[in-house]
C-alpha cells in the first residue's frame, strides 16, 4: 500500500532567483502544467519535454530580470525625487554600543536589545573601526 504524495510548486518556488532552475525534472519528479494540461516526468528522457520546460526555463529567467531591472530604474528614479529613502533602522545602535561600553557580553546585549548576536557582533567590528 503506498502512498503517493503530490507537491504544486510555483515557478518562483524553485531553487535562488532562477525562475525554473532544471531543464529536466530529477529523477522520479513530476513536473506538471495544470493550466496548460502539459506533464513532464523525470523517468524517462523526453526530447520534447527537455526542449519544452528550457525555453518555459528561459522566458521565466528572462521576464525575472526584466522585473528586477525596471524596479532598479524605479528606486533610482525614485530616490533623485527625494521619495525614496531605504527601509527606517530596526537596531537601537546607541543603545547597543551603551551596553556594550559598560561591560555586557554581545550574548546578554543581544537579548536585551531583542536582535540576534551576529547583529551586535557586527555593531561592535563598526565601532572599532570609526
Amino acid at each position: 500500500n503506498t502512498r503517493k504524495t503530490q507537491k504544486n510548486w510555483g515557478v518562483n518556488t524553485l531553487k535562488g532567483d532562477s525562475a525554473l532552475s532544471c531543464s529536466r525534472p530529477h529523477k522520479g519528479a513530476n513536473i506538471t502544467f495544470l493550466k496548460e494540461n502539459q506533464w513532464f516526468s523525470g523517468d524517462k528522457q523526453d526530447p520534447m519535454a527537455t526542449l519544452i520546460l528550457g525555453v518555459l526555463g528561459a522566458v521565466a529567467q528572462f521576464e525575472r530580470d526584466i522585473i528586477k531591472q525596471r524596479q532598479a530604474e524605479g528606486i533610482e528614479e525614485a530616490k533623485k525625487r527625494g521619495v525614496y529613502k531605504g527601509g527606517k533602522p530596526t537596531i537601537d545602535r546607541a543603545k547597543v554600543a551603551k551596553l556594550l561600553k559598560i561591560g555586557l557580553n554581545k550574548s546578554a546585549v543581544a537579548r536585551e536589545v531583542g536582535v540576534d548576536r551576529s547583529s551586535v557582533i557586527r555593531i561592535a567590528k563598526e565601532m572599532k573601526s570609526n
